[in-house]
Formats: C-alpha cells, sequence, structure tokens
C-alpha cells in the first residue's frame, strides 16, 4: 500500500509516465500473489469453484488487481464521486466482516470510513481538498486486496475463497473501467488516457445535474 501511495505522491507532483506507473503496480501485484502463491484457497464465484492451475489464478488475480487500482482513479472525475463511492464500498466490506466476526477487516475499513468523513467535507462541490492519484490509487488498492485481506484475516482461514460479494462489490468499477478499456483498444488509444468515456460523464451530459449524477451512481453502488 505503500508502495503504491508514493507512486501517486510522485505522480500528482511530477507526472510520471504510465510505463512506470504500470510497472511498479505489476510489482506490487506479483509480490502480493507470491506471498500467498504457496497457500493458494479453492476459490468460489457466483457458485462455481475455480479450481485452476495457480499460475492461470495468478494470472487473472493480476487483471484483477490492475484493474481496480487503477479504476477508482479513473472515475475520479467529479468531487465527491470516487470519495463517495468508496464511503459506501467500505460500508458494504464491515457488513461482510461483521456477518463473518471478522474484526481487523472491520477496524481497517472503519478506519477508511472515518478518513472519507473528513475528507469529503472538504471535497464536496466546490471542492477545498483533492485526492489526488496517491488517494484514488490507495482506495483502488484496498479495494483489490480486500478479498486476501478478508481471508488472511478470518479467524479460522476457510479453505475456499468465497469473490461473490466482493466482485458485486467492485462491480460498478469493474464494469465502468472494462466499458471504457475497450472502447478505447478499439479506437487505438492507450486504455489509461483520460477521456469523457466514463458513466459519469453520460450521466452529467444527460441529467446536467451535478448532484443527479451522484445521486444515480451512488444509488448503483449501494444496491450492488
Amino acid at each position: 500500500a505503500l508502495s503504491i501511495i508514493i507512486l501517486g505522491l510522485f505522480d500528482d507532483v511530477f507526472r510520471v509516465s504510465w510505463k512506470l506507473k504500470v510497472f511498479v503496480q505489476l510489482f506490487v501485484g506479483g509480490l502480493i500473489f507470491s506471498k500467498i502463491y504457496s497457500q493458494l484457497p479453492l476459490i468460489e464465484m457466483f457458485g462455481f469453484i475455480l479450481d485452476w492451475h495457480p499460475l492461470i489464478i495468478g494470472f487473472v488475480f493480476m487483471i484483477w488487481f490492475m484493474g481496480i487500482v487503477n479504476s477508482v482513479n479513473l472515475i475520479d472525475g467529479m468531487d465527491g464521486l470516487a470519495g463517495g463511492a468508496f464511503f459506501i464500498i467500505s460500508i458494504g466490506a464491515i457488513y461482510i466482516g461483521w456477518l463473518n466476526s471478522n474484526t481487523s477487516f472491520m477496524l481497517y475499513y472503519s478506519i477508511l470510513i472515518g478518513s472519507l468523513v473528513g475528507f469529503l467535507f472538504f471535497n464536496g462541490r466546490p471542492a477545498k481538498f483533492f485526492m489526488g492519484d496517491s488517494g484514488s490509487l490507495f482506495l483502488g488498492f484496498s479495494l483489490a486486496v480486500m478479498p486476501l485481506f478478508f481471508f488472511e484475516t478470518h479467524s479460522y482461514r476457510p479453505p475456499t475463497l468465497y469473490m461473490t460479494p466482493f466482485a458485486l462489490i467492485a462491480a460498478f468499477f469493474l464494469i465502468d473501467t472494462l466499458r471504457v478499456f475497450y472502447i478505447r483498444i478499439l479506437d487505438k488509444r492507450n486504455p489509461l488516457t483520460p477521456d469523457r468515456n466514463h458513466l459519469h460523464h453520460h450521466l452529467f451530459d444527460s441529467t446536467h445535474s451535478y448532484n443527479m449524477t451522484l445521486f444515480i451512481i451512488y444509488g448503483i453502488i449501494l444496491i450492488s
């Protein structure tokens, strides 16, 4: 997490190249997977057991990690959007932790909620504070490692990692990021290049209302 924060801080101050950002994120993701490689649990997704070879799981994990880490940064295009969205996600994470008596998991995302409340007080429109890449990449990291953190801190370490609730929690970020990446690749552009193809851009262009755009996106995340 510290590596991701430092990467975002350097990007905020010096605007590092996307190649360096991808390299650091791949390194961090590979480091995380190397730590769990020897104790991989069975993975359950929407009722299906993904009993794959560890290398395939590693490849899928890297796609998940890279996509989720950058997803929060990619939607951070409106005041209060990324922070408010992750506030709701953190509530969902605490609920999952409460259902499973995972106090360490609940504590981490409770701290995030407290931090986001203080931040959102100054990030509402017109914003006085901005999280920058250091904040959005850190929130993306906190979402990407959420299922692993839940598994590692579980009191009795179940043999199966249930990915379904975490996939649902991250659904908005996953769908919007994949959709935008797909459009950019079709247009033969760098997937990390900013544009106005995100859902919040289309909603704002349709509603012409800043608050309505936030309300709709918050509602989608809350339902998921």
